[in-house]
């Protein structure tokens, strides 16, 4: 089969699915050089994108694009934010330490309807001498908070496409994961240093299916796909077999 008969071969679903991987990555890459829409407090950073199915198609802008207040006030009513403006790219929304230059997390509204959140501050020493250290907890709990955010601001906006979910760490090399603090002393992995940045494969979320979007059905995949990068089969947040991220009982 020669390369014409491949590509002509392709589905619609895989040509999608191929153009969000290289927009993810391009937009990591500018992210790990500090050219994103805020630089993040930490050296270590989350990335989640949640990118309806459509969303790179590029089109025409039909008349004036902005984010009303009253949809301002989805990102900065959880405290999540305390400045917001619009910027080049569309929106941002971020907590910030001093100047707006630097934050502990924002969030990312893109003219086409992305969503990226940005997490940073979810490692720190916490024994003496010791390397930076990955709370896991913390990071799960961070991914439900945002994906919890983002259904709601597709389901706010009338969202029906299906939206492609993923995410990216940044600047983990040489970093070890833990599952807890209280567990520092027994369930440390450290990323082995070539790999400085991972980025996910997607997931499908549908924001406009009856009821709140299952999470276990779309997030607990990449929570996993996340512990295995740091040598884990699985997340450890669980009882009997349930996801439990928030459960405070894990010694």
């Amino acid at each position: 089969m020669d390369e014409t008969e491949t590509e002509g071969s392709a589905s619609p679903e895989s040509k999608k699915l191929e153009a969000v991987g290289k927009w993810r990555a391009q937009r990591t890459d500018l992210i790990a050089q500090g050219k994103g829409s805020v630089s993040l407090v930490g050296g270590v950073s989350l990335i989640l994108h949640f990118i309806p199915r459509d969303s790179l198609e590029r089109r025409p802008l039909l008349g004036p694009w902005k984010v009303s207040q009253k949809q301002q006030m989805h990102f900065l009513a959880n405290e999540r934010a305390l400045t917001a403006r619009h910027n080049r790219d569309g929106f941002l929304a971020q907590y910030a330490i001093g100047s707006e230059k630097s934050a502990y997390r924002y969030t990312q509204v893109f003219r086409c309807g992305i969503l990226e959140y940005g997490i940073g501050n979810f490692f720190r020493p916490i024994v003496p001498n010791n390397p930076p250290l990955i709370i896991g907890q913390y990071l799960e709990q961070e991914m439900v908070a945002s994906c919890e955010n983002a259904m709601g601001w597709f389901q706010s906006s009338g969202q029906t496409q299906r939206v492609y979910v993923g995410f990216s760490l940044v600047g983990i090399a040489g970093k070890a994961f833990f599952s807890t603090r209280s567990r520092t002393a027994f369930s440390a992995l450290s990323v082995g240093p070539e790999c400085d940045i991972f980025s996910s494969p997607e997931t499908l979320a549908d924001p406009s299916s009856p009821g709140s979007p299952t999470f276990d059905t779309f997030l607990l995949p990449l929570v996993d796909v996340m512990w295995q990068v740091a040598g884990y089969d699985e997340s450890p947040f669980r009882v009997n077999g349930e996801w439990q991220p928030f459960n405070q009982n894990f010694f």
